[in-house]
């Protein structure tokens, strides 16, 4: 997998993998009213939300479980002959 992080009090940087989501606010919610669109959740250890920092979105991925649908082909696009 790798090289084994220090483990004798050494500061490292960990790039940690954790479901999250961008939730907005529903209609006529005091924060909408402000501008606010929305906020950043992070999965909790019981499969909840819970509000979190914006994320640095440079390195991300789909969850497996909530991919995009896929574009599907147009017709007549394969000949099947």
């Amino acid at each position: 997998m790798g090289e084994v992080p220090p483990m004798d009090g050494t500061p490292f940087y960990a790039l940690v993998r954790v479901p999250m989501r961008y939730r907005r606010y529903k209609p006529g919610a005091p924060q909408l009213r402000q501008g606010i669109k929305g906020r950043w959740q992070q999965m909790n250890e019981f499969g909840g939300w819970e509000n979190c920092a914006e994320p640095n979105l440079s390195a991300w991925e789909h969850h497996p479980d909530f991919a995009p649908l896929a574009t599907p082909e147009p017709e007549g696009g394969e000949d099947h002959g």
